[in-house]
């Protein structure tokens, strides 16, 4: 995968929305939020009670619906969207939550600082994105998360990193799961 380009991510203002998306919405306004590398969209839909909808085209590799089950199984763990509804039809996928009140990571307010926290206050506020959610070694999490701190802040931090989480790098491991999450 490599370092993200965030900013590309980040759809225009005027992008159609999915007819799905339109329906769920209904009527009230819409803000792209998002737009996956499988094609996927996401839009924060205004209101009295705001949500947040996913939409990913047919054959996405992305699935929602396990997304879906995994936000269920952590409500009452930590912090995440409360799931409404989730479902596919030809057009696609979608999955529509309850918006967390806290700005996403690729905010603004939070690209200048390089933080990647959800909360105002730069607290923890919720868990997102949670489609490859699992439990799994560690090392998988470890390697990208270090490799993170060399494209957010320059190379030097990694071993702050591992001491900060009390261990020493095992060097064979993070050399696999960095060779595989190039490879995606």
């Amino acid at each position: 995968m490599g370092e993200p380009a965030l900013a590309s991510q980040r759809p225009d203002a005027e992008i159609v929305r999915p007819a799905k998306v339109l329906e769920l919405a209904a009527g009230r306004p819409t803000t792209p939020l998002w737009r996956n590398e499988a094609g996927g969209l996401t839009f924060r839909i205004e209101g009295v009670r705001e949500s947040v909808v996913k939409w990913n085209p047919p054959g996405s590799s992305e699935s929602l619906a396990e997304e879906a089950e995994r936000l269920r199984w952590l409500s009452g763990r930590v912090p995440a969207p409360r799931v409404i509804e989730a479902g596919a039809d030809a057009s696609g996928e979608w999955l529509l939550s309850e918006a967390v009140p806290a700005r996403s990571a690729v905010d603004p307010r939070w690209l200048a600082e390089q933080n990647t926290l959800l909360g105002d206050d730069g607290g923890f506020a919720a868990i997102v994105d949670v489609a490859r959610v699992g439990v799994a070694d560690r090392w998988a999490d470890l390697a990208v998360a270090s490799l993170s701190l060399d494209w957010n802040y320059g190379p030097g931090c990694q071993s702050t990193f591992f001491a900060a989480y009390g261990i020493e790098p095992d060097e064979r491991r993070l050399a696999y799961y960095r060779a595989l999450w190039n490879a995606e």
